[in-house]
């Protein structure tokens, strides 16, 4: 006989919101932190995160850990919406520091530096589906190399209006990693980069790049390739 325990957090809004100063603007984690209360018992579930919308927030002065919303293997944050959200970083992070694996520490304690210095500036993402992102501003004010935003193991996404400026110079703005349905849209890239999305291997299936504006970046995809199967290209201005 045992019990089974599921902790939900489901149905949360948060709006209009300016913080200055903050180690991390933005954390959401589902972990799994479930502890057995008598012997013998048995927790088969990681509990639930979904339905959260995010709106209107500014922050200034953030340091160069970034964001993260991250799920576990097998149980991804669901039903996620940040819209007209404009964070200013420190920048400073390195190409070293855009290459490590970032561990899944699903018994961990959540607090916003729980991953380290994240290898993205801007946004991590892993274990999500259904995550829409609009009217999304990221800057820094020290020269960059990370990229704004990864996506890995992400299902269903949308990804609209994305922002990115400042003293950048970056592989890529966007790091893909065994995602599906991810759509990037009307984005507009003001710094150095040489392409817009780096698709790690051929995991990445269903991905659409439809009317965003490179400026200075080189290319949709990493030097030496044109194309990408599994991608859709539609009206990119160079």
């Amino acid at each position: 006989m045992y019990l089974t325990i599921v902790i939900i957090l489901d149905g949360v809004v948060i709006s209009n919101i300016r913080i200055d100063g903050p180690n991390c603007p933005i954390f959401i984690r589902l972990g799994n932190r479930n502890r057995p209360y008598f012997e013998g018992q048995k927790i088969n579930n990681a509990g639930v995160l979904q339905n959260v919308t995010i709106s209107n927030v500014i922050a200034t002065g953030a340091n160069k850990t970034g964001c993260s919303i991250t799920g576990i293997p097998g149980y991804r944050v669901q039903n996620l919406s940040l819209s007209h959200i404009n964070i200013e970083f420190a920048g400073g992070g390195t190409m070293k520091e855009s290459e490590p694996e970032v561990p899944e520490k699903e018994r961990s304690y959540p607090e916003a530096d729980m991953f380290d210095i994240l290898p993205s500036f801007g946004l991590f993402i892993r274990h999500a589906q259904n995550v829409t992102l609009s009217d999304i501003v990221l800057s820094t004010k020290g020269e960059e190399r990370r990229p704004a935003i990864v996506f890995s193991d992400v299902i269903s996404t949308d990804l609209d209006k994305l922002q990115v400026s400042g003293p950048l110079i970056t592989q890529s703005i966007i790091s893909l990693d065994n995602s599906d349905r991810i759509r990037i849209r009307n984005s507009r890239i003001q710094g150095r980069s040489q392409c817009l999305v780096n698709p790690k291997g051929d995991s990445n299936t269903n991905i659409s790049l439809l009317n965003n504006e490179l400026n200075q970046i080189k290319s949709l995809y990493p030097p030496g390739i044109k194309t990408k199967k599994g991608f859709t290209e539609l009206g990119n201005l160079p």
